[in-house]
């Protein structure tokens, strides 16, 4: 596009639908990592866990 040249409106939903879509895509990223890091911070020990030795000396 010409920077000179006024974007009319139909190029204008287009690029919204296409930024739209692409904030969507990304809000479900976000939402699958937020899930996977609840499940991270589960498998950990609470914080005043003391820590398991796992050698027998």
């Amino acid at each position: 596009m010409n920077r000179d040249a006024k974007p009319n409106d139909e190029d204008l939903s287009v690029r919204l639908a296409r930024a739209e879509a692409a904030l969507d895509a990304e809000r479900e990223k976000t939402a699958i990592l937020e899930r996977h890091l609840d499940d991270v911070r589960r498998m950990l020990p609470p914080p005043d866990a003391k820590p398991r030795r796992w050698w027998r000396w």
